[in-house]
């Protein structure tokens, strides 16, 4: 317990486990690169940006994988305005958090009732190690 308050006063993270590394080395595919349309949003519902539905609507992608901060507001409303364009909304769950542990439980248990919720390890099965 000390140790790990003093990491915390000090800023520093844990020491980075094998497992951490090698998602990170999977991760970075799917990160942005030169091809990626980057696209800013606001709001609770990021397909009210017009920037945004007209970039994935052009893509010809029909599933739409969700994170972000507050999951029971951002996360929560764009996977169900995604749901509602007819999109396959899924949204990772431990790529989403909020100010609070009971109310991010509680938003992934009404999200997980009109859209597919998943975590990164099971993500990760199905596009293959």
């Amino acid at each position: 317990m000390d140790a790990k308050r003093e990491r915390a006063l000090r800023g520093s993270a844990p020491p980075k486990s094998v497992l951490d590394r090698t998602f990170e080395d999977r991760f970075r595919y799917f990160l942005p690169d030169s091809k990626s349309t980057l696209v800013t949003v606001s709001g609770f519902d990021a397909f009210s940006s017009p920037a945004l539905a007209d970039a994935v609507r052009a893509s010809g992608k029909r599933t739409v994988l969700l994170t972000g901060f507050t999951t029971e507001l951002e996360v929560y409303v764009t996977s169900i305005s995604a749901l509602s364009r007819n999109y396959f909304s899924v949204v990772v769950s431990d790529a989403t958090s909020t100010y609070s542990e009971r109310v991010y439980y509680e938003a992934l248990d009404l999200i997980s009732r009109s859209v597919e919720v998943i975590d990164t390890r099971d993500l990760m099965k199905i596009w293959g190690e």
